[in-house]
């Protein structure tokens, strides 16, 4: 092994350690939303954004159509978070 390849081995550990993790973290927030939204009738529309690449959830409505949150404007003018 050059001491070039021993450098970059315990970096990409490091790296598929993060990736998995994020995944696991990824899958289990995607189960308590979906409870959320089973349990509880909310509507949730969750977006990440992570090494150029977009993961999210979007629950249905009534009609089994994906949610759409509200607009930006409207998001503004609320009062209460």
């Amino acid at each position: 092994m050059t001491p070039t390849s021993r450098q970059a081995l315990p970096h990409t550990r490091s790296r598929r350690a993060a990736n998995n993790n994020f995944q696991k973290l990824t899958k289990t927030l995607h189960q308590k939303l979906t409870k959320l939204c089973l349990e509880y009738d909310t509507q949730v529309y969750f977006l990440a954004y992570r090494n150029g690449r977009f993961s999210g959830f979007v629950s249905a409505n009534e009609a089994g159509q994906p949610w759409l949150p509200p607009g930006q404007e409207t998001l503004v003018g609320l009062t209460h978070y």
